[in-house]
């Protein structure tokens, strides 16, 4: 048995593919002189399209993401040997998207690797399809977190704003001022949250023993056409100042207010804080009143009495039993004259009607039969038409003599009724 017939002998048992056997053929091309050239002819043509077929093959897997073709050469037409076979392709993928082992292989490579390539596309439009579900059950999962998070985000901000946004924009706070003391005073001030901002007028009337109250007024005439002014009470420790609305005075809207609190540090006729619970920062300036020049007082004398710049003097004495608050007749014109001084005299806001007496007796007793005096005053003052909340009566005893007690004149000039301006327009 010659060459040529022991590799056609390994071509038709199948223990060599028509490439080798071609291969075969041309490494003996120079010791077969018998065979026909065009047998080596087409033996080039099948080793020569064997590697273009793969080549095409191999650029066009790259188009498509985890396929790959493995490609035998195609079948070809019978050679004059007979040399004739069909060569499986196979095709992997991922999934479940794997191309037939046996396709239909045409004569051209190209076309060959471009069917593969559509039948592995198909597939992969089918599991897309067979995967949309998990697609929608993935968006509405999405979405309830958008939701879930944009909740989250309208509970927190204002925790977020408050806690590191108003420490980073509020005005500097003065340091604390242990020794400062805030006294009756009128500041305007501008609150600022978010963008917008409310001027202010705060006037400190009553402050006493750390404690304090007075009045704040909202300017919000310009955006609602009224302003609204509340009472306020709170508490001063140095320069140091926390206050809150308790009580609307002036709501002519019928406006619901959520009461808050502010905080503020005063220093050099400045303050800065923060306002409506710390959501809000605070700021201004004291309001530096100037106070009109007070006229020259001019003292005025009526009868028996002289209304001087402190006081109201009376020239004569008042009269009363000894011993004793009731007032003797005699008194009663001084009295009536004394009433009507201040029924004429509106702009005597209240007085001081102030009782003494000598050092004879219990000093105890005395102060307080000075006093009892001085309400006897007062009494008839008020059934006379004065009004009770401008006169006032106090005892002093024989703590404030101006005479000497050692004599009889002396005791007889210090036991006396003195009246004392405390407040006039």
């Amino acid at each position: 048995m010659n060459k040529l017939d022991e590799l056609q002998n390994l071509l038709d048992q199948g223990l060599i593919s028509p490439k080798e056997y071609a291969e075969m053929l041309l490494e003996l091309e120079g010791d077969l002189p018998e065979v026909d050239p065009q047998s080596f002819i087409d033996a080039r043509t099948i080793v020569a399209g064997q590697s273009a077929g793969e080549a095409s093959i191999l650029d066009m897997s790259t188009t498509v993401s985890n396929i790959s073709v493995e490609a035998a050469p195609q079948s070809v037409e019978p050679l004059p040997l007979q040399l004739q076979s069909s060569i499986p392709t196979n095709v992997k993928g991922t999934g479940a998207v794997v191309a037939p082992t046996t396709p239909n292989v045409s004569d051209d490579p190209l076309k060959s690797a471009h069917d593969l390539l559509t039948q592995g596309i198909q597939k992969l439009a089918e599991n897309f399809k067979e995967n949309q579900p998990k697609q929608k059950r993935s968006f509405a999962k999405s979405l309830l977190l958008a939701i879930v998070f944009f909740f989250a985000f309208i509970i927190i901000m204002p925790w977020v704003w408050k806690s590191f946004v108003i420490p980073n924009t509020s005005p500097p706070v003065p340091d604390y001022i242990a020794e400062y003391q805030l006294e009756p005073s009128k500041w305007k001030g501008e609150l600022s949250s978010l963008g917008s901002s409310i001027s202010f007028i705060v006037s400190f009337t009553d402050i006493n023993d750390g404690e304090l109250k007075g009045e704040l007024t909202y300017l919000l005439e310009s955006q609602y056409g009224n302003d609204v002014t509340a009472q306020i009470e709170g508490s001063v420790d140095g320069n140091h100042v926390i206050f809150r609305e308790v009580v609307l005075i002036d709501n002519p809207d019928n406006l619901t207010w959520n009461y808050t609190t502010t905080e503020l540090w005063i220093k050099n006729d400045r303050f800065a804080g923060t306002g409506d619970d710390g959501i809000a920062t605070v700021s201004g300036t004291r309001i530096k009143e100037v106070k009109p020049k007070e006229e020259e007082f001019q003292t005025k004398t009526i009868g028996s009495i002289t209304i001087d710049k402190d006081r109201i003097v009376i020239n004569e004495k008042i009269y009363f039993v000894t011993g004793s608050d009731k007032l003797q007749p005699q008194s009663n014109q001084l009295l009536t004259d004394l009433n009507q001084v201040l029924l004429d005299h509106p702009n005597i806001l209240k007085i001081q009607i102030a009782g003494h007496t000598d050092n004879l007796g219990d000093a105890q007793s005395n102060k307080v039969l000075s006093k009892s005096r001085a309400e006897s005053v007062q009494r008839f003052l008020v059934d006379h038409g004065v009004s009770e909340d401008r006169v006032v009566a106090k005892g002093f005893g024989d703590a404030y003599p101006i005479a000497d007690n050692a004599t009889a004149e002396g005791r007889e000039l210090n036991r006396r009724v003195e009246f004392v301006i405390l407040q006039r327009k």
